[in-house]
C-alpha cells in the first residue's frame, strides 16, 4: 500500500507536507522515506514537469512523483505490489487539494523558526485529514488491517500520535 506522501517546492528544496499512514505509523524506515522524497527534489526539477510521471525504485518501495504548474512536487511511496494507477490517482487527489494554496506566498511569508520545527514542516498547510481520506480510498483490501488496527484517528488526525 501506500506508506508516505511528501510535497515539498524545487526551488528551495524544502518539504512542506512529510505524511507517514496509520499502517506504516511504526515503520523504522521512515526518516529514509523523507530523506528519499529530499532527494527527488534535490535531484530532479529539471526533469519533473507539470503533470509528468515518474518512479524511482528504492529498497524500501517505489518512490511515485509529479509536479503541479508551480514548481512543487508530490510524492509517494508505496510498497512494489502498488498499482500503479492508483498511486497516481492518490497524487492526483493531492495535487487537488494543494490547487486552492498558495504554497510559495506561504512559504516565503513564514517565518523560519515556524518551517524548521519537524512537527509543523510535517504537515505545514493541515492537509492531513484529507491525505488520510484519499489513502482510505486506494487502500486495498489486503491493506486493510490498518483501518481495525487504528483506533486513535484523532490523535493521527492532529499529528499527535506517535511517527
Amino acid at each position: 500500500g501506500i506508506k508516505f506522501f511528501a510535497a515539498g517546492r524545487f526551488v528551495d528544496q524544502r518539504l512542506f507536507a512529510s505524511i507517514l499512514f496509520p499502517l506504516f505509523s511504526d515503520d523504522i524506515h521512515a526518516d529514509r522515506y523523507r530523506e528519499a522524497a529530499e532527494d527527488v527534489l534535490r535531484h530532479s526539477a529539471r526533469m519533473v514537469g507539470k503533470g509528468t510521471r515518474h518512479r524511482m525504485t528504492l529498497d524500501m518501495g517505489i518512490m511515485h512523483f509529479t509536479a503541479d504548474c508551480h514548481g512543487n512536487m508530490f510524492a509517494v511511496l508505496a510498497s512494489p505490489d502498488f498499482p500503479l494507477a492508483s498511486a497516481h490517482g492518490f497524487l492526483a487527489d493531492m495535487l487537488r487539494t494543494f490547487e486552492a494554496i498558495d504554497v510559495s506566498l506561504a512559504l516565503n511569508k513564514a517565518d523560519e523558526t515556524l518551517l524548521e520545527d519537524p512537527l509543523v514542516s510535517q504537515d505545514l498547510f493541515g492537509v492531513r485529514p484529507l491525505a488520510l481520506e484519499s489513502w482510505r480510498r486506494f487502500a486495498r483490501p489486503g491493506d486493510g488491517f490498518a483501518f481495525e488496527r487504528f483506533a486513535d484517528q484523532d490523535d493521527w488526525l492532529t499529528g499527535s500520535a506517535a511517527t
